[in-house]
């Protein structure tokens, strides 16, 4: 009898062990890439640290906030070959790592070029591990979860951005900033220890790839000679461009220097912001079940527009009436409303499938993922030269710069969707 209830209780864990092994193995892979959107968007939060400890310019805090992105944007095409060579468990292992010692050399840096380095370290990690994570869900999940997977995935940039930063504004009242940043590093180690219990490869899709050495040029030219894959590239970026600027690097010092926030309030409001796109990426996913998805991305970009005009019209009126609380309301609502439209972004990755063999996908979606985080690198260097030579408040041709990739990122997407075909391309 014991060894029946044994061997029955064993079967039932192996039971468990199936059904929750693909949930442990994404939720693990997801976890690393929220964090590496943490670190991504922590220089925000250490502005005024950069500037008063270690004398930096507007321009040498925009190039060390871009340091991640560098290494990060060069991953994408390769990140996609890797995870097919060596599966998702060995890449998340050597990405958290990666992050991990990236972290601690930037708590401990004293000169700029190491910030540089330990930032460039954090980004090779962190740039495997969103294409990792769309492996796993390819995988092990059904394709009617695809989408919701996909757009749960992509909100966790977005909680990371949040996270993170507040966690280092919380802790920096009651510890010293190099403290801080080491337990942060610490947060990267509990992960590792996460994604080696939890991360597992689906065994039979991984025998199934093909060879990397052929595949990567194979893969490439059919990505790169395809039109219609530009025009969601293009849209993907510039859709995305104000937030790479704004959200992710500048506004909190605009609300700090500018609006006169206190750091907490100024947290809050781009939270808020972050906080919408994580809706916004959910809310897509869901919707993209009962609607078309061309429809739905267009309908969220051209939404997208008018709000960020919007929010810039209630930001000059806000300047002149700081006290007001009607404005300052009106502003919250709008900048989530705002990010939830930006999550209309992450369509790009399902659209794609459109217009390229089933077997370049993964390359393509890092091809995609490329310039969609690599639209920062450009444009927050730009933005701090600005700011280091004009008043902040005043630079209306970088506002204006957006708005014009704006409508070109509707152009692009009405386009594409005037030229691809409803159904994949096999």
């Amino acid at each position: 009898m014991p060894d029946k209830d044994n061997t029955a209780h064993k079967a039932k864990l192996e039971d468990f062990i199936i059904v929750a092994l693909p949930w442990l193995s994404w939720l693990a892979a997801v976890s690393l890439y929220f964090y590496a959107f943490g670190l991504l968007n922590l220089p925000a939060a250490l502005t005024s640290m950069l500037h008063q400890r270690f004398a930096m310019t507007a321009v040498e805090v925009g190039i060390i906030s871009s340091a991640f992105l560098y290494t990060y944007v060069i991953m994408q095409v390769p990140a996609g070959l890797v995870v097919d060579k060596y599966g998702a468990r060995k890449v998340c292992i050597a990405a958290a790592l990666l992050m991990t010692v990236g972290s601690i050399l930037f708590a401990i840096a004293q000169q700029f070029y190491l910030h540089v380095g330990a930032r460039l370290l954090m980004g090779l990690g962190g740039g495997v591990t969103f294409v990792a994570t769309l492996y796993l869900v390819r995988s092990w999940f059904t394709a009617a979860l695809f989408p919701i997977l996909v757009a749960i995935s992509s909100s966790m940039s977005g909680v990371g951005t949040v996270a993170i930063p507040a966690l280092y504004a919380y802790l920096i009242k009651v510890r010293p900033a190099n403290t801080v940043l080491i337990e942060i590093a610490l947060v990267g180690l509990l992960l590792f220890i996460f994604v080696v219990l939890f991360v597992r490869d689906k065994i039979a899709d991984k025998n199934s790839h093909h060879q990397p050495s052929i595949n990567m040029l194979t893969d490439l030219k059919v990505i790169i000679t395809n039109g219609k894959v530009w025009l969601l590239v293009i849209y993907a970026s510039f859709s995305f461009a104000h937030y790479a600027v704004w959200t992710d690097m500048w506004r909190i010092p605009f609300e700090l220097k500018v609006l006169h926030m206190n750091y907490s309030s100024a947290i809050y409001y781009n939270g808020i912001d972050v906080t919408g796109f994580i809706v916004g990426c959910i809310i897509l996913g869901y919707l993209a079940t009962r609607f078309e998805m061309g429809r739905l991305a267009l309908l969220f970009c051209i939404t997208e527009l008018c709000l960020f005009i919007l929010s810039n019209v209630n930001t000059y009126f806000l300047l002149s009436h700081p006290d007001s609380e009607l404005l300052k309301i009106s502003w919250g609502i709008i900048l989530f409303a705002l990010g939830l439209t930006t999550g209309g972004v992450i369509s790009s990755f399902a659209l794609v499938q459109r217009v390229i063999p089933s077997n370049t996908y993964g390359c393509a979606s890092g091809f995609i993922n490329m310039f969609f985080g690599g639209i920062g690198i450009v444009l927050v260097p730009i933005f701090g030269l600005v700011a280091s030579h004009y008043d902040i408040i005043t630079i209306t041709p970088v506002t204006l710069m957006l708005v014009v990739l704006s409508i070109v990122s509707i152009v692009c997407l009405s386009v594409f969707l005037k030229l691809s075909s409803t159904h994949s391309v096999s």
